[in-house]
């Protein structure tokens, strides 16, 4: 039970972690603080992609359901397997990632700008 309850955490605070970077983006546009803390989320998501080879969230939750359940661990990324879990969408990696790319260049510029 506390290996389950452990993933479900994870699994909640990284969902938290991708909602925050695809719903709270406008707020980019009104404050200058919000988009310091915004613009910090977003690379640190980018280097962990980079540095470890995927998010460091997948890989702990990964790692958790490894010990927990082998047949539960997923392959793609964390976006893509929870959109095609839950709402039954079959989400083009190329669209995660552009979006987030997209996303990460707007706080940058608007960053720089202001």
């Amino acid at each position: 039970m506390a290996g389950k309850l452990k993933i479900n955490l994870i699994l909640f605070v990284h969902t938290a972690w991708i909602v925050f970077i695809y719903t709270t983006w406008p707020f980019i546009f009104y404050s200058r603080s919000f988009n310091k803390f915004y613009l910090v989320i977003m690379l640190l998501t980018l280097a962990s992609s980079w540095g470890l080879g995927g998010c460091w969230l997948s890989n702990i939750e990964n790692k958790l359901r490894k010990e927990h359940n082998p047949a539960s661990v997923y392959e793609e990324r964390c976006i893509k397997y929870y959109v095609q879990k839950w709402l039954y969408i079959n989400l083009p990696q190329i669209i995660i990632r552009s979006v987030f790319g997209i996303l990460l260049l707007l706080s940058l510029y608007f960053f720089l700008m202001k």
